[in-house]
């Protein structure tokens, strides 16, 4: 009986070392590799965000404008959706910003940016206390230069930091691949 017991304490420990190992590799691995970290610019937006989604989405699309001349916006699906898109993009793609007209989001100025069609991790929310520069870089290398798939994921060009941003269409494998490269995998 005590031998049964002493292996199943044995079990459980394997099973939380296991657990934790599994929690703690992602970062692991992108420490070791040593991935290229991008440093933005400043975001030209012609006021600082507010405690208004809609307000702030506009200000987010007017610096967007400021920096992709190409860029044309529709309304969206719903009232509170703006559709973006540029030449660059097939039909079909683009950038959705939307906002909340009512619940427990709206006086925190939040707004989203919907590239869902990148992968599954492609869905942003934004407040007045985000720094929105990784966001902002990527809406705008996205419009300007379109996407390139490579290796069954997606990947955007932020000129303005000379890298490479990936999407995966798995939001737990992309945990172990590389985010951000200086050129594009082969």
């Amino acid at each position: 009986m005590e031998t049964v017991g002493r292996a199943l304490s044995w079990v459980v420990w394997l099973a939380i070392a296991v657990g934790w190992g599994l929690i703690l590799l992602p970062g692991m691995v992108k420490r070791l590799r040593r991935d290229p970290q991008p440093h933005f610019p400043l975001v030209p937006l012609a006021q600082p965000l507010g405690h208004d989604g809609s307000a702030n989405a506009s200000f987010f699309w007017e610096a967007v404008r400021s920096v992709v001349s190409g860029a044309v916006s529709a309304p969206g699906e719903e009232p509170n959706e703006v559709w973006v898109t540029s030449s660059a993009l097939a039909r079909g793609e683009g950038v959705v910003l939307s906002w909340d007209e009512w619940g427990p989001t709206v006086d925190a100025g939040t707004f989203y940016v919907d590239l869902t069609e990148l992968g599954g991790e492609a869905f942003y929310e934004l407040d007045v206390d985000t720094d929105v520069s990784e966001v902002f870089w990527i809406v705008v290398g996205y419009l300007r230069d379109g996407v390139e798939r490579r290796q069954g994921r997606a990947w955007v060009y932020l000129a303005e930091v000379g890298l490479w941003h990936a999407y995966s269409g798995s939001v737990r494998m992309s945990d172990f691949e590389p985010e951000w490269a200086v050129q594009l995998p082969s």
